[in-house]
C-alpha cells in the first residue's frame, strides 16, 4: 500500500485505495488496518470486524468506521461484524447496530440488499433484548426501518421498560403500518395512553405524536392528544402539534386545542397549530396567519407547513 496518509474528516489510513477498496488481497502476513486510532482497529485479511471500538457514537473514527463496513457487501463481512453482536461490551453491541443500520440507509442494489438480513438479526435481537437499555433503544429505533412482521408483538414487550430510552422507542413500533392506518387493538391503544402519561418528556413526545397521527376515533385519543398540546414542556407540545395537525381528528376539541397554542412562544409550535386549523377549515386560519410572526431561521423556507399557509393567504 502507498504511504500513511490522513483523510480530510481526520481519521488516518493507508493509502487512499483503504478507503475506496477496502476488500482488495493482501500479501501473506501483512494486515490491512483502516483506520487506527483511538482503538478502533480492521484487519481486512483475518477479521474485518472491529477489534475495538471507540464508545463514543460522534467519534469521527467510528463513523468512518461504521461507514466502511457498510459499504462492504459481502457475506464475510457481514459475518463477522455481527458475531460482535454477543461481545460483552455495549459499545462493540451498538457498532454492530450501528452498521446494520448503514446497510439499510446505504444504496447498494436490490442484488446485494442486506434488507432481510438485517431485519432477521434486530427481530432476534429484539426478541432476546439487551443488558444495556442504550443499546436496546438503539436495536428498537433502527428495527423500525424495517419490514419487521411482528412489530407490535416487540412494542408491546418493552412497554413498561424501567428505561425510559427503551419506552420512548415503543410508540412508533407501535403505530400502524397500512394505509389507510388501521384502528389499534386494544393491547396497544392501552399501551399509548399509558405512555402518553408517561413521566418522561421524549415518552410523551413520541406516544403522542402516534397518536395524533393516528386518531382512532374515539374521545379518548382526543382527550390525551389534548392534554399533551398543553404540556408544559415544550418538546412535547412541538412534537405532538406537529402530528396532530397533520392527522384525521376532526373534532372540535382537537381544533380548540391547536387554536390555544397561537400564543405559544415557540415559533415551531405555532406553526404547526395554524397548518393544523388551516387543514380543518378552520375560521381562525387568518388569525394563525397574522400571529404566526417570522420564521426565526432560514430553514423554514422550505417547509411545507409554512407553504401552504402563504399559499392559504395569496388565495
Amino acid at each position: 500500500m502507498g504511504g500513511r496518509q490522513e483523510a480530510s474528516y481526520g481519521v488516518p489510513f493507508d493509502g487512499v485505495e483503504g478507503i475506496q477498496h477496502v476488500q482488495q488481497p493482501v500479501d501473506d502476513g501483512a494486515e490491512e488496518v483502516l483506520p487506527q486510532t483511538d482503538g478502533l482497529r480492521f484487519d481486512a485479511q483475518h477479521d474485518p470486524a472491529p477489534v475495538a471500538v471507540v464508545a463514543d457514537p460522534d467519534h469521527v473514527d467510528r463513523s468512518a468506521a461504521g461507514f466502511i463496513l457498510s459499504e462492504r457487501r459481502s457475506k464475510e463481512t457481514w459475518t463477522a461484524v455481527t458475531a460482535y453482536r454477543h461481545s460483552p461490551r455495549p459499545e462493540h453491541r451498538s457498532f454492530v447496530v450501528d452498521v446494520a443500520f448503514g446497510h439499510l440507509v446505504s444504496f447498494g442494489g436490490w442484488m446485494n440488499s442486506y434488507e432481510a438480513e438485517v431485519t432477521e438479526l434486530l427481530t432476534a435481537w429484539a426478541r432476546d433484548g439487551d443488558d444495556d437499555p442504550g443499546v436496546l433503544a438503539q436495536v428498537l429505533r433502527v428495527l423500525d426501518e424495517t419490514d419487521c412482521e411482528e412489530p407490535d408483538a416487540l412494542g408491546l414487550r418493552y412497554a413498561t421498560h424501567p428505561d425510559a430510552r427503551v419506552r420512548a422507542r415503543v410508540p412508533t413500533l407501535l403505530r400502524s403500518r397500512a394505509t389507510p392506518p388501521a384502528p389499534p387493538d386494544a393491547a396497544v391503544r392501552a399501551a399509548l395512553l399509558v405512555l402518553a402519561g408517561d413521566d418522561d418528556r421524549a415518552v410523551r413526545t413520541s406516544a403522542g405524536r402516534v397518536m395524533g397521527a393516528e386518531h382512532d376515533g374515539g374521545a379518548a385519543f382526543t382527550n390525551v392528544v389534548a392534554r399533551l398540546l398543553r404540556d408544559p414542556e415544550v418538546q412535547v407540545r412541538a412534537g405532538v402539534a406537529e402530528a396532530a395537525a397533520a392527522g384525521d381528528d376532526r373534532s372540535p376539541e382537537l381544533a380548540d386545542a391547536l387554536a390555544a397554542l397561537l400564543d405559544d412562544h415557540d415559533f415551531d409550535t405555532r406553526l404547526s397549530a395554524a397548518y393544523g386549523l388551516l387543514r380543518r377549515g378552520d375560521p381562525r386560519t387568518g388569525d394563525a396567519i397574522g400571529r404566526l410572526g417570522q420564521p426565526p431561521h432560514p430553514a423554514y423556507e422550505h417547509d411545507h407547513r409554512l407553504s401552504a399557509l402563504f399559499r392559504w393567504e395569496g388565495c
